[in-house]
């Protein structure tokens, strides 16, 4: 049976959540906010894959007949969107940054 869809939380500067309700800690100390947004973002990217490789998994269980379609279709669909938003953060993000540095100090 599929695990149920944990809340998606945001990519904030404070604290460590990620994309999915997964968490990636933040180690360094004494860093700048944007780093600390950045290194979430690093985070929340690896987490996506995580959430690929559950999703490869069940196929592989799929093949063997331990899990039914549902489940599988499940757990792609939980890639696929935990995938949309990595790469509408991603953009968002380049964005805001070419947008800061074209700004005139």
């Amino acid at each position: 049976m599929a695990e149920p869809i944990a809340a998606i939380g945001a990519i904030t500067g404070g604290g460590a959540t990620a994309v999915g309700g997964l968490t990636g800690a933040v180690q360094a100390e004494n860093t700048t906010p944007f780093q600390k947004v950045l290194d979430n973002a690093v985070g929340a990217l690896e987490n996506v894959s995580k959430i690929e490789e559950r999703a490869n998994a069940y196929i592989q269980q799929y093949v063997q007949g331990n899990v039914s379609m549902e489940d599988v279709m499940i757990e792609t669909t939980k890639m696929q969107l935990a995938m949309e938003l990595a790469v509408t953060v991603v953009n968002q993000t380049v964005a805001t940054f070419k947008e800061v540095q074209q700004m005139q100090v």
